[in-house]
């Protein structure tokens, strides 16, 4: 777990920035992520990596947790250390699943065979329930399903604000909302929400062109 400047810069770093830290790496030592690079890992060095990270995550994203770690490797608690990283390796394959799941939810969608993107996305979601991008494809997706659109507005709203705002600086929940708007007929508040999706990633091409469209079609009433 590291000498006394890590075990420091663990102290003072928050569990958002720990956790944002930990799926960041996690999804580029994905078994598929690593084949999409063309890196050949027979040794199995980014499993045995992955495990490492894992293990750290286990006990760094939780205070107390941390503090009972430290405790227990003064008493030289060895039994309990192990304890600790079984419970970590729980998490990381609850994380893998729920990414992989995640990501064939996507693969659906695009598809658009919708229901199961559905079933993919309720899968992440139980898995990782804390999971902001999780929810916002869950939410879109219950939403792009819906016979009656008007009916599940409201409750479409709530849950892709929620996403939007544990996650500021992901756009994807806030463009998701400009989408819902736009097909409820909401085009200036669709608008509001793809400028704060620019606002976020400058370069988002699909929320670029909602813009396009939607300011074409006001300047012509």
């Amino acid at each position: 777990m590291g000498g006394d400047a890590g075990g420091r810069g663990r102290h003072h770093a928050t569990p958002d920035l720990i956790r944002a830290a930990y799926f960041t790496l996690a999804r580029k030592l994905l078994p598929d992520r690593i084949a999409s690079l063309g890196i050949v890992d027979s040794a199995r060095d980014a499993q045995r990596l992955f495990a490492q990270i894992n293990t750290a995550f286990g006990v760094l994203n939780d205070t107390l947790k941390r503090t009972e770690y430290l405790s227990i490797v003064a008493r030289g608690g060895e039994s309990a250390v192990r304890a600790e990283e079984a419970k970590a390796d729980e998490l990381a394959m609850r994380v893998m699943h729920a990414e992989e799941a995640f990501r064939r939810g996507e693969m659906a969608l695009r598809r658009e065979q919708i229901d199961q993107a559905i079933t993919e996305f309720t899968t992440a979601v139980e898995l990782q329930p804390q999971e902001p991008e999780y929810q916002a494809l869950f939410t879109w997706a219950k939403f792009a399903a819906a016979s009656d659109k008007q009916s599940v507005a409201h409750k479409t709203r709530t849950e892709l604000a929620r996403a939007a705002e544990r996650s500021t600086q992901s756009p994807t929940a806030r463009f998701y909302l400009g989408r819902v708007e736009r097909i409820l007929g909401r085009e200036r508040e669709a608008l509001e929400h793809f400028y704060e999706v620019l606002r976020i990633k400058p370069n988002h091409a699909e929320a670029s062109s909602e813009i396009r469209v939607l300011e074409t079609r006001l300047k012509k009433r």
